[in-house]
Parts: C-alpha cells; structure tokens; sequence
C-alpha cells in the first residue's frame, strides 16, 4: 500500500466555528465542557455554554462550576417559563437564532433516573437540531 502523506488538514475546524454547550453542573455537563475546551484547544472553536433555568437562583453557583472546568468559555444563561416552553425548546431556539456549528451535550442531567441511558433533552437535540449533536457519557 502506497498511501501519500500530505500535509495535516485542519478542515474540522469548519466544523465546529461555534460550539454550546448546555450546562446544568452536573457531571456529565462537566464532560461535555471539558471536551468543549479541548475543541478550542485544537481547532479554536468559540465555546459558549448556557444554563437553562426556571427559578435560577443558582446562576453564579452553576458559572462557577462551569468557569472551573473552562474559565474561557462564555457563559450565559436564559429564564424559562416551564407552563410555556421547555429547555429543550429553548436551547434548540438559542442553537438556532445564534447559528452553533454543534451542540456537545451530557446524555443525562441532574434527573434522578439512573435506568436510562439518555435523558430526554439529549435525546430531542439529537432528534431535532439540524446540525452536529455529540452526546457524552
């Protein structure tokens, strides 16, 4: 076999310009993070992560979580009236006005469902969002 060796081709950093990151500081968000920070490391991926809440007064709990797995990423986090919309509504509706390249999601959240293997918002992004979703386990 002759295969011929090029030059290294960085054309999956088109990929991912513009990565979120749904954060909720459990652990799983945590890994998803972390492999956030490791595209910007590698292929200078702008990485913002964004914590969907009702109530929210564990913002800056929940930033300071996310600042210590990545202290670059940009953090936001948005209001949700749950009788009105849903977080996966609201994260498929900020991945879409914002145009993300992908969203890396943790397969499960804070739920106390330990039988299923994915949780119900990493399921409807895989389903729904037109772009590229990786779930982390």
């Amino acid at each position: 076999m002759n295969e011929e060796i090029s030059e290294p081709s960085y054309e999956v950093s088109y990929w991912f310009r513009k990565v979120l990151v749904p954060f909720d500081g459990s652990g799983l968000a945590k890994k998803a993070l972390a492999l956030a920070k490791d595209f910007n490391y590698r292929y200078g991926s702008e990485v913002h992560a964004v914590y969907i809440c009702d109530v929210c007064d564990d913002v800056e709990e929940v930033r300071a979580q996310a600042m210590k797995v990545f202290s670059g990423v940009k953090f936001t986090y948005r209001r949700v009236n749950l009788t009105e919309s849903s977080i996966v509504n609201e994260i498929l509706k900020l991945a879409t006005e914002e145009e993300y390249d992908a969203v890396i999601v943790g397969s499960k959240g804070n739920s106390m469902n330990e039988v299923r293997l994915i949780g119900s918002t990493a399921l409807s992004l895989v389903l729904e969002f037109p772009a590229t979703v990786i779930v982390v386990r």
